[in-house]
């Protein structure tokens, strides 16, 4: 407990690489012991702190998740956009080519009612 009040005080020294001496440390110890409701009150801190860095680290975790998510939605997106582009050109084509088909059909339809005119006279004709 004595390293984890030490490691909060001073969070940019090292407890076990010899830049707080044996005797702060045991000097935390001591005034921990003395103060037991203190003890226990840091005590939770300390475990509330560490949930906190859970949740922190479950965060940070669903966060880069999110956005690898998002990343590929956007990959996705881009996909779909294409395709609609590509079905847009397909429909404008198909489009074309029936007022071309259209047309054709008309002038054939036109010729054959004239050829049907045409036999028609003929027909009279010979009655």
């Amino acid at each position: 407990l004595s390293e984890q009040v030490v490691s909060l005080a001073f969070p940019s020294a090292s407890t076990t690489g010899g830049e707080v001496s044996d005797a702060t440390l045991s000097a935390v110890d001591k005034e921990l012991e003395s103060a037991p409701l203190l003890t226990d009150a840091l005590s939770k801190l300390l475990y509330r702190l560490d949930n906190c860095r859970g949740v922190e680290q479950h965060l940070e975790d669903s966060l880069r998740r999110l956005e690898q998510q998002d990343a590929r939605l956007d990959g996705e997106n881009s996909l779909l956009v294409n395709q609609v582009r590509i079905l847009e050109q397909d429909l404008a084509h198909a489009e074309e080519l029936r007022k071309h088909e259209n047309a054709e059909f008309r002038q054939e339809r036109s010729r054959f009612s004239e050829i049907k005119e045409d036999l028609e006279k003929r027909l009279n004709k010979l009655e």
